[in-house]
């Protein structure tokens, strides 16, 4: 008797079961429309599928630039080379194959440059390549560069050995990643190209590609079609920095939507290809600074930590703030609300300036302001 119920119960579970199954299906049949050959089709009003087109296959943004290049070179470390701005280091060559430039002071009020190049294997002659000052280091770690110099100041030496720098005064670097043009006087004679610095990085077999999750401190605005303006800022179309030596400048050019620079009263051209150098962005970096050493002026110009400054894009500028957390983090920019800023696409020129020369700073809607404008603060 037992038995027979077991075995009524298992019929029924069975029955139970296909009942289930059968229900799914016509569930499912309902879900479905027919065509005319009698085949089913997709449920129409659910989401469609949507696909995204890769417009850039291959390619990134540029950490310096923000503009789209092959991956590999986007995933490249750049070159930080040291540039001299001393008159007697004119004329200038390869200015032009920096992606961004920095700028700062250094002992007797002259400046001396930085040029952070992307694609540094195609540059053609790079001069005069001259000596490190250790406030360079941090900028160039923070790009994650190779940091290419002709020697250094006594305060940067140790600070070298934190970093993979290609070095003039170093022998095995003699005739493979810096010559001697016979046509210039020493120290401003020494010059380097694309293929030598990339001989003396495979020589010393420094890493050639950024480190795994890489990221500096610049952001760009990524409408390619539509620049960003600066709605609220002033009127920008000559820009002074203030520099004593040199007296360095920039003059918008509204055609072309760049800043063109000048400097020791002329412009300042590549001897290369004869061109004036030209940069969409400047920044105006405010930076402590003090004198480390007495005898040879020396200076320690603080870039880490926080400070004032501004932001100057197409014609316009705005006030704004930077930080950097350690010598070796990235220098973030942010506007009056703390938001962080964002660059137009293209070439940068960072401008550190001593913070109590930033009374010298100008910004003037023409040249007749600011040639009137610089007449009175030279007299």
């Amino acid at each position: 008797m037992q038995c027979g119920e077991n075995e009524m119960k298992k019929k029924k579970i069975v029955s139970i079961g296909l009942l289930a199954a059968l229900s799914v299906t016509l569930l499912g049949a309902c879900g479905r429309q027919q065509n005319s050959a009698g085949s089913s089709l997709p449920d129409s009003s659910g989401p469609a599928e949507q696909t995204v087109q890769d417009t850039h296959p291959g390619q990134e943004r540029s950490p310096l630039t923000g503009q789209w290049i092959s991956a590999k070179l986007a995933g490249q470390r750049p070159v930080a080379l040291m540039i001299s701005n001393e008159i007697g280091g004119y004329p200038h060559y390869g200015l032009r194959a920096a992606d961004l430039i920095y700028e700062a002071p250094m002992e007797g009020d002259e400046t001396r440059y930085m040029l952070v190049m992307q694609n540094y294997k195609k540059a053609d002659k790079l001069m005069p390549c001259r000596s490190a000052r250790h406030y360079f280091i941090y900028w160039a770690q923070e790009q994650d560069a190779i940091y290419a110099h002709y020697g250094q100041s006594w305060i940067a030496k140790p600070k070298l050995k934190a970093i993979d720098d290609l070095n003039g005064m170093d022998g095995d670097l003699a005739n493979v990643t810096y010559f001697r043009d016979s046509t210039r006087r020493a120290p401003h004679n020494a010059y380097t190209n694309g293929r030598a610095l990339a001989a003396g990085i495979q020589k010393r077999k420094y890493r050639t590609a950024h480190k795994s999750g890489f990221r500096n401190g610049l952001r760009f605005h990524t409408d390619d079609a539509k620049p960003m303006e600066l709605a609220e800022g002033k009127s920008a179309k000559i820009v002074d920095p203030g520099y004593y030596r040199g007296k360095g400048y920039f003059v918008y050019d509204a055609s072309r939507k760049v800043y063109r620079h000048y400097d020791w009263g002329e412009r300042h051209r590549d001897t290369n290809s004869g061109k004036q150098l030209e940069v969409t962005n400047i920044i105006i970096q405010s930076c402590k600074w003090s004198v480390l050493d007495k005898t040879h002026e020396y200076l320690d110009v603080v870039n880490t930590g926080s400070g004032k400054g501004y932001y100057i894009t197409r014609g316009r500028y705005e006030a704004i703030t930077w930080k950097k957390s350690g010598k070796t983090g990235p220098t973030r920019y942010y506007d009056s609300k703390g938001k962080e800023i964002t660059l137009n696409q293209g070439k940068t020129w960072i401008c550190a300036v001593k913070t109590d020369y930033m009374k010298r700073t100008g910004f003037y809607k023409n040249k007749e302001a600011f040639e009137k404008a610089r007449a009175k603060r030279n007299a």
